[in-house]
């Protein structure tokens, strides 16, 4: 049986509304060139030095597609996109890039455990998971049957053990339509709200909110421990990421959460 410890650790990175929303006619409804610095700072910051290891970012189509094509891939990183039907001529995927097309989860994350064991072609070092949708959901999901599917002899294949939330404090962005699942309970909602109140407006409406979650699966972390997994090196662009921060009229801060070990 697999344990925790096999199985690869991955980070999903995310940046999302008062409500959840991450998403909105197919593409990011906010603009925000500090957030994206800092996006990029930390999916291609590896504690082991420049050259010597890569991380892995592990996205579904929409997501690669998303990205316009001059950034396409994401460089310094290896990336991996799952697609059912699409294949790498289409999507414009070249191994050659250190680019690879997957047909579903358990595929992309066997090879990035390969990959880790036998360091070949570059020594990986973490795993963040950037989108879209459905693998936020599908991951979340196996995070809270992990324990259930271990006791019965199953395998997980995912083993999500870090949050990375760029919660979008102001304004509401209400037109998203896509949304991140609720990872917090009520009690941490509450706490969240009155350490950094958002607007009346991007408060859920009545019966459009989602349920949160009965039992506490994750934690936020402190401001030091997010510094000592960025590895205290500045963020370019960035005099801080403590405190909110505030662009192109809209205030957010950089949040961890890490799982709660039972």
């Amino acid at each position: 049986m697999s344990t925790t410890q096999s199985r690869l650790p991955l980070t999903l990175i995310v940046a999302a509304s008062p409500t959840n929303g991450i998403g909105a006619s197919g593409s990011l409804p906010w603009r925000l060139p500090r957030e994206m610095a800092y996006f990029k700072h930390l999916t291609s910051h590896t504690n082991e030095g420049e050259g010597s290891s890569k991380n892995a970012v592990l996205m579904g189509r929409n997501t690669w597609e998303s990205i316009p094509r001059r950034f396409r891939p994401l460089g310094g990183r290896v990336n991996v996109v799952i697609s059912r039907s699409a294949s790498a001529e289409e999507l414009g995927i070249d191994p050659a890039q250190d680019t690879h097309l997957f047909p579903n989860p358990s595929a992309a994350l066997a090879y990035l455990q390969t990959r880790q064991t036998t360091h070949a072609p570059t020594p990986l070092s973490r795993i963040f998971l950037i989108g879209g949708a459905q693998l936020y959901a599908q991951a979340l999901q196996q995070q809270q049957q992990q324990r259930q599917q271990e006791e019965e002899g199953q395998e997980a294949s995912w083993n999500l053990d870090r949050l990375l939330v760029t919660r979008i404090l102001k304004p509401a962005y209400e037109q998203c339509d896509v949304f991140l699942p609720e990872f917090r309970t009520a009690e941490q909602q509450q706490q969240q709200q009155h350490a950094s109140p958002p607007d009346e407006s991007s408060l859920p409406k009545e019966g459009g909110a989602q349920q949160p979650l009965s039992q506490k699966e994750w934690t936020q972390a402190s401001p030091d421990e997010l510094e000592a997994f960025i590895g205290g090196q500045a963020v370019p662009g960035l005099d801080s990421i403590r405190g909110v921060q505030e662009e192109k009229g809209t205030k957010y801060e950089f949040q961890m959460w890490t799982r709660v070990r039972q």
